[in-house]
């Protein structure tokens, strides 16, 4: 019997042909996958859904902006109406009762009080000056000296007036300025020229109508 050639076996039946599923010459096994590969092809077919974070702060639109822009220069304008009325009542007031006024505000605060001089035991109410005359040398013309006069006017515990000469600035400032006591004001008054009028509680509990020139 002679040598007989056999033809290469296929799954398939014959050479070149495509392999089936389950041939195990097609790498397509029929068996279970493997773990990597169930993971992997999951990850494939996954579809990806990225959140799209809205913007925290959303651009306002145009119109809201006008509003805006046009509520606020309403607003502007109106406290500059009120800040112009204020000052306007504020001018014409009568000085007198808005101090008065504003001292009762003013509950928690330690009253205003003034100072007022005293020379020879008795009150300085008042003063005014007499002469303020300059003394030249007749021969160079220099101002060589002052002649000053002053009167006092003073208010004693009886509530009697006199009056008191000074010569020279000295003895008037001291007489100013060397005694003083402290008093408080309880009210305040204005004439139309302005003239500013204190009344003032003396320590005696005595109350008297001083003119604002007149305290320090």
């Amino acid at each position: 019997m002679g040598f007989q050639p056999t033809e290469p076996k296929t799954c398939c039946g014959s050479l070149g042909a495509r392999h089936k599923k389950g041939c195990p010459e097609s790498g397509l096994g029929s068996g279970p996958k493997s773990m990597a590969a169930t993971v992997a092809e999951q990850q494939i077919n996954q579809p990806v859904n990225q959140p799209i974070n809205p913007p925290s702060n959303p651009t306002p639109k145009s119109s809201e902006i006008d509003v805006l822009r046009e509520q606020l220069a309403e607003l502007t304008k109106k406290d500059e109406e009120n800040q112009k009325k204020l000052q306007m009542l504020y001018d014409v007031a009568d000085k007198g009762r808005l101090f008065n006024w504003e001292q009762r505000q003013k509950k928690d605060k330690k009253p205003q009080k003034v100072a007022l001089s005293i020379y020879g035991g008795k009150t300085v109410v008042g003063w005014r000056t007499v002469k303020d005359e300059l003394i030249q040398d007749p021969r160079s013309g220099r101002t060589v000296g002052e002649n000053q006069e002053y009167e006092l006017l003073l208010l004693d515990d009886n509530g009697a007036n006199s009056v008191q000469a000074l010569s020279g600035y000295l003895n008037f400032s001291n007489a100013r300025y060397d005694k003083r006591i402290e008093c408080e004001v309880l009210g305040r008054s204005e004439n139309f020229d302005g003239k500013i009028t204190y009344e003032v509680g003396l320590p005696d509990g005595r109350r008297i109508n001083l003119d604002s020139r007149f305290v320090n």
